[in-house]
């Protein structure tokens, strides 16, 4: 388990959610940004059972941190 409290494990995602959508604007422009966007969605738009399942995968390893969800599943199979 991290030393980091939750919320300010919170506030850097927010922080790096932020600037990782500011930087490009401010150093390409807001039109070439929201171009690239464009086009990176419209690759990822072909590959969303692959995405899909990246996203399963990671939510359920998130989930099997926690104690309580680990003793549920144990408690209830084992």
């Amino acid at each position: 388990m991290s030393a980091v409290p939750d919320e300010i494990m919170i506030a850097a995602i927010a922080l790096v959610a932020g600037l990782s959508l500011a930087i490009p604007v401010r150093l390409v422009g807001l039109r070439e940004t929201v171009s690239a966007m464009g086009a990176m969605l419209a690759a990822l738009n072909r590959r969303k059972f692959t995405l899909l399942l990246f996203g399963v995968i990671g939510a359920l390893a998130g989930l099997w941190r926690f104690d309580q969800v680990r003793a549920l599943f144990f408690g209830w199979f084992f």
